[in-house]
């Protein structure tokens, strides 16, 4: 790995750290109310649209979202650059907050790292189909048949009873497109940057 690569790769893990750090003050401080995404104070309190990601239900729902990041970064971490990562979260953001607001009247607050998470593995597991195929196809389907069942046949999920709330699987989907359309973009990316280097030595 070349220095710029080991330098990228730190510096995404202490962003990695300091958002966890950010996500454990607000669940100590309890800071959920102030923060979380809420449709009538969206327009006088924009910063909820970020810190909402950030915030959660109880220790449990940080827990399972630690936890569910933890495994991603596993199974596809090196899926894309940490720019491209931090690319893929901010459009996840976007997406989940913008969705929310525009086509689901009925949600009024929402809370967690949830939606951006299903945007995250839509982004590496669509960025990976180059150099992965087989992976990111099967977690792919996954994705698809996870979303699939949300809306269509979760009633009374058990992780409700875990994080002591209802699940807004809305926001899942909406990162999930989100992050499907950061993947795209970085897929993109990559196949133009590979053929231009490819044909760079053919003249």
């Amino acid at each position: 790995m070349s220095s710029s690569g080991r330098t990228a790769g730190r510096a995404a893990w202490i962003v990695s750290l300091l958002l966890l750090a950010v996500a454990v003050l607000f669940q100590a401080l309890d800071a959920g109310g102030a923060l979380r995404w809420e449709r009538g104070l969206l327009l006088t309190e924009p910063w909820r649209i970020v810190t909402s990601h950030l915030v959660h239900l109880g220790w449990t729902h940080l827990g399972l979202n630690v936890l569910a990041a933890a495994m991603l970064g596993v199974a596809i971490g090196r899926a894309m650059p940490p720019g491209g990562w931090l690319w893929s979260a901010a459009v996840s953001v976007v997406a989940v907050s913008g969705g929310l607001a525009t086509w689901s009247s009925g949600v009024q607050w929402y809370m967690g790292f949830s939606g951006v998470l299903h945007g995250l593995l839509a982004a590496g597991a669509i960025a990976g189909l180059r150099s992965t195929p087989w992976v990111s196809g099967f977690l792919l389907l996954v994705l698809a048949g996870k979303l699939a069942f949300e809306r269509f046949a979760m009633d009374g999920s058990p992780v409700s009873l875990l994080i002591g709330g209802a699940v807004v699987t809305d926001a899942h989907l909406y990162g999930a497109l989100g992050g499907a359309l950061a993947g795209l973009v970085m897929l993109v990316r990559e196949r133009r940057r590979s053929d231009g280097a490819g044909t760079t030595g053919f003249g």
